[in-house]
């Protein structure tokens, strides 16, 4: 009930616009909005006088104000309200007739336009939707109430009211009865929906320009109701970013500021927001070693313009909060120096208390990668709690902290569990539940989440004497735990049952942590099945159930088989962390996940029981069309990730390609020619992870502070498209009996040692191609060219060669030949593998040695392979003497001798001391002014090579 609202309320605030559309003066015309732009001007715009404005700067950092008089949202929602009637006003005009149809109508828009000013009595989308149906049925052709249900429907993944509402656009924009809010609601859906209905948005995105433009010149933007219009303004800048067009931006600021009505609030505040999206287009949104030097310098360019324009908009309207929330961000990344985070954030609440964005900002710069700490964010969060103000979400505030503490923290942080979490919100939460001030759905909020935190925290009697007071439906709609409601809510009646002594062991063993040994297990079999004797209630029952799921899941994980990842009926053993979605168990072994309506978020299925690397995981993943859901995979670690926690293993079925996400960005391993069902496969060690999609592509990573102590979980992690679904199947998950590989944890590897390593692996699991591709190069290394050919063979035997021919197959394929002295079959395999980004540095490399050294005088080329050389040079990070060496024949097959000789002793220098004097036989080559060539083919090497076929 705390969460955000729903999409539609964005969106739609501006309605109040409509009783000043066309109303105090002829409009004028409006600018173009197709023109070309620069996109880095930087615009002028005269600065206001401010003397004469009281600002009432108060002192920082400042107590949260908790008198009741003080400002909040809700005194900017009646001002809303009020602007609102005047659009049911131009309705009523209209639509003078009390027929059924006009009546309907009516309730509609009057329901409408109360959640849309988030009113105590506001409908839910649902039940929006349910009297928009009424109307429409009842015969209503007004346009406003048709384009206003097309809308709703669009929030419900009814794609069919996409082509409905594209083909109502015309009219929208001709009639007079029309507001222009509506006209540009309009275009919003239009531009939004675009990609489910495989349409560009560019030209809904020109219809917004000009309805923008038009709104502008009908002199809407006044001080009165800039606040209002600000909303929709920034909601299309955000569609602007979300589609990477900055010429929108740029040319829907241009509209703004050549009108010269336009609030001057209004004008500093477009301006500032344009720079402060400016400077994180050219910083980029990753961490700060992914940031170009030119980057760093645009973002230290326009950061301090958009903060002396936002802060200017501040001075000339101190009693709006808009300006100071967004400069919290500003000060945060170092735009505006003078003034602390803190300050900024005071400023805002001073004007509006409650105002969502003031914190939500304030919260993300006491985050630890702003410089914050885990301490600064509970004590903010106690703060808020401090204010008791029950008639707004600022109590809530500690809830939400800790909430994205646990989130962000590894696996084993587990904040909601502690006793201090509850001492600290269980105040909170009785506040909500029992104050007059509190609204009533925020009282069942309190009401379920006590419940659930005190089953979290042990105090089992609260939580289901808590849980007992509502009802299944009001439990569902309400919980906000990252452990599922029915379990805990199974816990609180088993902890409190006939079986509560057995149960209370059953919980000391930490099964769901992870750690549970085989003999807490065998003690584990005994206490439930004991408990089972005492206890027959149904959420026993259950509870016992999903406990006996993990415990066998936890036996087979322990003892090295496969496990596999069951779904029942239930979903024992499992959460799913997912509002506005849907889940749907196919059977024993197959899950669909579904999302189906906007702002649905991910949808994520995480175990409850946590797995330990090192540890393997396989999955069947099929996406199903429309192809809507954009990063499909694995995510091992926490399914929120946080401070690096945690990766998301994805398939990019749009892109056909696969790779991770880090921080929300994309980490592409590599373009692959998906299947319909395509199978990854996982294998995870502290620090490091090996990747693969159907036995092909392989990805590995190391990175020291991976830390993979979580639970396991799939699905799709970002911003989940509507009415996308995904199929997951044959989920299963084994310890590993190797470490990783000895190149990762030593820095001098011995290449017998690597031989070894992979044939243990390999004995493990015969049918690991990767681990085969990388025994296969062992023993090249070792220069064992039959076992390498056989290796190779068992290699295709595995692999579909019609779906997916390996680059890292046909490469060491490539190198045997290579080795075997067949120079032309190595040059057509290398050939094939080059244009493969993945394989291509490798591939290079050895294509130097033919390029500058083959017996075949048309396989060289000395230009070719001094530009290869160089490259490899550059991107090597081990053996740089090999490379030298490489580039020094390249430059002697280009009779450039002189660089040839200088780089030959380079890779002297730092070659092994017993391959030195093999080196210096090519320098002496050089020195005479001679190129090197490699040895003709002999028949002991086409005899050797057919034996090993």
């Amino acid at each position: 009930m705390f969460r955000r609202r729903h999409a539609l309320v964005p969106c739609i605030v501006l309605c109040c616009l409509s009783l000043c559309i066309g109303c105090k003066r002829k409009a004028q015309a409006p600018p173009q909005v197709d023109l070309p732009v620069n996109v880095d001007e930087v615009v002028e715009v005269t600065f206001e006088p401010t003397d004469g404005i009281q600002l009432d700067i108060p002192p920082s950092p400042a107590p949260i104000p908790a008198a009741s008089d003080h400002p909040v949202s809700a005194d900017l929602n009646r001002r809303m309200h009020s602007y609102l009637m005047g659009d049911l006003e131009r309705y009523n005009a209209h639509n003078s007739r009390q027929d059924k149809a006009t009546v309907a109508g009516r309730d509609f828009l009057v329901a409408l336009f109360a959640s849309i000013a988030a009113q105590p009595d506001a409908l839910s989308n649902d039940e929006l939707r349910a009297l928009g149906d009424a109307a429409i049925a009842a015969g209503s052709k007004d346009l406003s109430v048709r384009a206003h249900h097309l809308f709703l429907r669009l929030i419900d993944g009814d794609l069919a009211a996409y082509d409905e509402l594209n083909e109502l656009l015309p009219k929208l924009e001709s009639s007079e009865r029309v507001s222009h809010f509506t006209r540009a609601r309009a275009v919003h859906w239009l531009a939004d929906k675009a990609d489910d209905v495989n349409q560009s948005p560019r030209q809904a995105m020109r219809a917004a320009l000009r309805i923008f433009a038009a709104w502008f010149a009908a002199d809407a933007v006044n001080e009165d109701v800039s606040p209002f219009v600000w909303v929709y303004y920034a909601d299309f800048v955000g569609m602007c970013e979300k589609l990477k067009s900055l010429d929108d931006q740029k040319r829907l600021l241009d509209a703004c500021l050549k009108i010269p009505q336009v609030d001057p609030w209004f004008k500093h505040m477009a301006v500032g927001q344009y720079y402060l999206n400016l400077a994180w287009h050219y910083r980029g949104s990753g961490t700060v070693q992914h940031v170009t030097p030119d980057g760093w310098k645009k973002f230290g360019q326009y950061l301090p313009i958009s903060g002396r324009h936002l802060t200017h908009a501040w001075r000339l309207r101190p009693d709006l909060p808009h300006a100071a929330a967004t400069m919290v961000t500003i000060a945060k990344a170092g735009g505006d120096p003078e003034t602390s985070t803190r300050e900024w954030f005071d400023r805002a609440v001073y004007a509006t208390m409650d105002w969502d964005f003031a914190y939500v900002s304030y919260i993300d710069s006491l985050l630890p990668r702003w410089g914050g700490s885990h301490r600064a964010l509970i004590a903010f969060g106690k703060e808020c709690a401090a204010s008791q103000r029950y008639d707004t979400r600022v109590p809530y505030t500690l809830f939400s902290i800790i909430q994205t503490i646990e989130d962000g923290a590894d696996g084993n942080a587990k904040i909601f569990d502690n006793p201090q979490a509850y001492a600290a919100l269980a105040p909170m939460l009785e506040g909500y539940r029992d104050s007059p001030l509190s609204r009533e759905p925020w009282k069942k909020w309190a009401t379920v989440n006590y419940g659930l935190l005190s089953a979290r925290t042990g105090y089992f009697e609260a939580a289901r004497k808590a849980i007992d007071s509502v009802d299944a439906e009001t439990l569902k709609a309400n919980a906000q735990s990252r452990i599922k409601h029915q379990f805990l809510r199974n816990l609180a009646y088993a902890a409190t049952g006939p079986a509560k002594e057995q149960v209370k062991q059953l919980i000391a063993k930490k099964l769901l942590d992870g750690h549970a040994d085989e003999v807490a297990i065998r003690e584990m079999k005994d206490l439930l099945a004991a408990a089972r004797k005492l206890d027959t209630h149904e959420y026993a029952v259950r509870y016992f159930d999903e406990l006996n799921t993990m415990i066998t899941w936890r036996e087979k994980f322990l003892g090295g088989d496969w496990v596999t990842l069951t779904f029942s009926e239930n979903t024992d053993g499992w959460n799913f962390l997912s509002r506005g979605a849907d889940k749907t168990v196919e059977s024993e072994n197959t899950i669909v996940l579904s999302s189906r309506k906007i702002g649905t978020g991910g949808i994520v299925m995480e175990s409850l029981m946590q797995f330990h690397p090192p540890f393997e995981i396989e999955a069947d993943i099929e996406q199903i069309a429309p192809l809507t859901l954009p990063t499909i995979g694995l995510h091992i670690g926490d399914s929120q990730h946080f401070e690096g926690e945690g990766r998301y293993f994805v398939i990019m079925q749009h892109a056909g390609a696969a790779g991770r996400f880090i921080y929300g960005e994309r980490d592409l391993g590599g373009f692959i020619k998906l299947k319909p069902v395509n199978r990854m496969r996982l294998k995870v060690w502290q620090g490091y992870w090996e990747q693969s999609v159907n036995n092909a592509f392989y990805y590995p990573g190391m990175e020291p502070n991976f830390h993979a102590d979580g639970r396991v979980a799939f699905g799709d992690y970002g911003e989940a498209q509507d009415v996308g679904e995904v199929r997951f199947s044959n989920v299963r998950i084994r310890s590993l009996a190797y470490d990783k590989p000895p190149s990762i944890t030593t820095a001098a590897v011995d290449p017998v040692d690597v031989l070894k390593y992979y044939e243990d692996v390999v004995k493990h699991d015969p049918d690991d191609v990767i681990a085969l591709l990388f025994l296969a190069n062992s023993y090249l290394s070792t220069e064992q060219i039959p076992q390498a050919m056989q290796a190779v063979e068992r290699c295709e035997a595995l692999i579909d060669r019609e779906e997916w021919v390996s680059s890292g197959l046909r490469t060491v394929q490539g190198m045997i030949d290579y080795q075997s002295r067949r120079y032309q079959e190595a040059w057509d395999k290398f050939r094939e593998v080059l244009p493969d980004q993945r394989q291509s540095f490798g591939v290079q490399a050895q294509l130097v040695w033919l390029l500058a050294a083959s017996p075949d005088e048309a396989m060289r080329d000395g230009e070719t392979a001094v530009q290869y050389a160089k490259q490899s040079l550059v991107l090597a990070t081990t053996d740089h003497w090999w490379y030298q060496a490489a580039l020094a024949a390249a430059y002697a097959e280009a009779e450039d001798f002189e660089q040839a000789i200088e780089l030959q002793q380079q890779a002297i220098d730092g070659a092994p001391e017993p391959l030195k004097a093999n080196e210096r036989e090519r320098l002496l080559l050089y020195e005479a002014g001679k190129p090197y060539r490699l040895e003709q083919p002999d028949d002991s090497a086409t005899v050797a090579g057919a034996r090993a076929e």
